[in-house]
């Protein structure tokens, strides 16, 4: 039978000590603690332009026009795309977008977004707000939950890579890339 000696506890301290500060140890552990946000799942929209998914795409090569992000916004229900050059992602000039997104396409119930500091700023809370918008956002690190978004950031990569690789006016292919995406025949 084991005795507990005295020296016990200074000995179980000082492996838990080196055991934390062992890379290959911590990065071999296998942990029960939960890191990452659970899923959420978000209404289903009932009509088009109810519930809008938006997201920032970029930084891309600056154009000749100054612009290095694209501004991507889907309607939920239908899967309509609008895409937006801009020169940044400062919070006013995201706002401005959004702005332009709702006079175009009316006042959706539900806006959908990633808790970027563009999505979290005063002057797009201060647009849902007076546009009476509900705000979501998707968990920290959870990007698959704002996934229509995503998959459009990774065909608009697929599709002007090969114009940014060439040199080639990137902004200028915007409209021929929605055009594309947005008359495709969706399969469910």
């Amino acid at each position: 039978m084991l005795k507990e000696h005295y020296y016990f506890p200074k000995l179980l301290q000082s492996v838990t000590d080196y055991v934390r500060s062992c890379h290959d140890c911590q990065s071999r552990k296998v942990t029960q603690v939960k890191t990452k946000a659970g899923i959420v799942a978000f209404k289903t929209p009932e009509a088009p332009f109810q519930v809008w998914q938006m997201d920032l795409y970029g930084p891309v090569p600056v154009s000749a026009k100054g612009n290095s992000y694209i501004f991507t916004a889907v309607d939920a229900f239908t899967k309509f795309l609008v895409a937006e050059p801009i020169p940044n992602k400062d919070a006013l000039t995201v706002a401005e977008v959004l702005f332009k997104l709702v006079s175009q396409y009316g006042v959706c119930d539900t806006l959908i977004s990633d808790r970027g500091s563009e999505a979290t700023a005063r002057a797009i809370k201060e647009v849902c707000r007076l546009l009476e918008i509900n705000q979501q956002y998707t968990p920290s690190f959870t990007h698959h939950c704002l996934g229509l978004c995503e998959r459009t950031h990774r065909t608009f990569a697929e599709r002007m890579t090969p114009y940014i690789q060439q040199g080639k006016h990137w902004e200028d292919m915007v409209p021929s890339i929605l055009f594309s995406l947005n008359s495709t025949a969706m399969t469910v």
